[in-house]
């Protein structure tokens, strides 16, 4: 074994035979290589499908093979090998007409380690340690003779381009887990990553149309500022602690209502005090199913169209009429002097003991952000006060530069699109749970926005996570909101239109 060397994780090889991972570790002319004892598996959801179902369908199957492990909705199926999980899934689709998603071995193992492609490591007597740094990962690629930071910085001088291009797919292969070349899917960067917290989580991912959210532009003297990052951030520890599995645990579920693991999306009971009162919920996805299953459904849907909305409205509801709705509507609605909050009836809450995938993921992601930020900022710095004027030119040859710009710009774009898939309702990640609670504690971080931005007379609109201001003052109103919250600027986006 190496002695006080760093090298980089390059490649990952499943060998299904000796039920075996073996990952390499290089260095330009070096490496080093471990073994790793691997059973992979799938999660399976058992809400359509009955527990004897399963077992009678998979019957014919050598159960030996096989390990499950039953847990409430869901089932884990460890297999001897992956080609054994192939043929599972075939039986399911078979016999149910549903097949489970499925994650490649090798993206399974670096998931469950915690590590990932060009990760860097120290070498010790006995296991790899890694270590985190923003450096360019300098490893031997079999199909490069010279080392890869010398071949990027021959690209950056000659083909500028197919250098981007080639650090793109760098800092995918880290951020997802994914080899370098070999694996072309038609999934985005973000359907990926979340395929991960699904899949460290223990939860089965539904199978489901994709779909966007419309979004509002910049229009003249508007500006917008979208939250999406902050919400992300907003709904991982401390703040919060949103998870497929910590969403209503069994271990730390709340007696009093000021508990403070309480989710805004909890059932409160109010009176309403106003006659023939419809509201617009904080959560579309919450609207959609009182829709569903109360009756006046046409009244809805007339005033919705009426009103343009983008969703269904709440309501009717008479003078001193009661009902269940979700404490972030609830609080909004008191202090406008149109409900009375009664009581608690259906409380939602967060583990406080076991931090969930979700959030793990979240706040690595957003550690990543600002110390790559910081590296950047400095090393531009130290160019400019070295370089002079040919600063610019030594920057763009650098291969470490382009690293971290271009993982500190993907690690934001993923930050970003959490809020927007993860309630979008007819997608292949949404859990009504989660999204309805996504969705509460983004509308906690709006209201908070707006009323700074009424204290300053400047009119804003609503739209997702993005507000829409005046550019006149939204420079002052984002600076005071930030304050208020204590967040680094960077979970805030700004669009400005003149």
């Amino acid at each position: 074994m190496l002695h006080n060397t760093r090298l980089f994780l390059s490649r990952v090889n499943y060998v299904p035979e000796k039920r075996q991972i073996t990952v390499e570790f290089s260095k330009k002319n070096q490496k080093a290589s471990k073994k790793y004892s691997f059973f992979p598996k799938m999660h399976l959801s058992l809400k359509k499908i009955p527990k004897e179902h399963l077992i009678e369908a998979l019957g014919d199957y050598d159960i030996r093979k096989l390990k499950m492990d039953f847990k409430e909705n869901t089932v884990t199926i460890f297999a001897a090998t992956f080609s054994d999980l192939k043929k599972v899934n075939n039986l399911l689709n078979n016999f149910f007409n549903f097949r489970s998603n499925l994650i490649e071995p090798e993206r399974q193992f670096l998931l469950e380690k915690n590590w990932s492609y060009f990760d860097s490591f120290d070498f010790s007597d006995s296991e790899p340690e890694q270590i985190y740094t923003t450096e360019f990962p300098d490893a031997s690629m079999d199909f490069l003779s010279d080392s890869f930071k010398e071949t990027i910085a021959s690209l950056l001088l000659n083909n500028k381009s197919l250098a981007k291009e080639t650090i793109n797919k760098i800092v995918f292969s880290k951020l997802l887990r994914i080899p370098l070349i070999g694996r072309e899917e038609d999934k985005s960067l973000e359907e990926i990553f979340i395929e991960n917290i699904f899949f460290l989580s223990g939860k089965p991912i539904s199978i489901g149309k994709s779909g966007n959210k419309s979004y509002f532009r910049s229009i003249h003297k508007k500006s917008v500022i979208d939250f999406s990052k902050m919400v992300s951030v907003m709904a991982s520890k401390p703040f919060n602690n949103l998870g497929f599995e910590t969403i209503n645990c069994s271990c730390c579920k709340p007696w009093d209502k000021e508990a403070k693991n309480i989710l805004p999306s909890s059932l409160v009971k109010v009176n309403f005090l106003r006659e023939a009162f419809y509201f617009d919920s904080v959560s579309s996805n919450w609207a959609e199913a009182y829709h569903f299953s109360n009756e006046e459904m046409q009244t809805r849907e007339k005033r919705k169209k009426e009103y343009f909305l983008d969703f269904y409205p709440s309501g009717p509801f008479s003078r001193n009429a009661s009902a269940n709705i979700i404490l972030a509507d609830a609080l909004k609605l008191e202090q406008k002097g149109l409900v009375r909050i009664v009581s608690q009836e259906n409380p939602s809450w967060f583990c406080l003991k076991n931090e969930s995938a979700f959030s793990l993921e979240v706040n690595r992601l957003y550690e990543a952000l600002l110390t790559l930020d910081s590296v950047v900022e400095n090393e531009s710095s130290s160019v400019v006060a070295s370089d002079g004027l040919f600063f610019s030119q030594s920057l763009e040859s650098s291969p470490g530069y382009h690293y971290r710009k271009i993982l500190n710009k993907t690690i934001s774009r993923l930050l970003a699109s959490f809020p927007r898939l993860l309630t979008n309702s007819s997608g292949r990640f949404f859990d009504k749970n989660f999204a309805i609670a996504l969705e509460a504690i983004n509308s906690l971080i709006l209201k908070d926005f707006e009323e700074i931005a009424q204290n300053s007379k400047t009119r804003v609109t609503f739209k997702d996570s993005s507000a829409l201001v005046d550019s006149s003052s939204f420079m002052s109103a984002s600076k005071e909101f930030r304050e208020l919250y204590r967040v680094d600027k960077r979970l805030l986006s700004f669009s400005k239109s003149f």
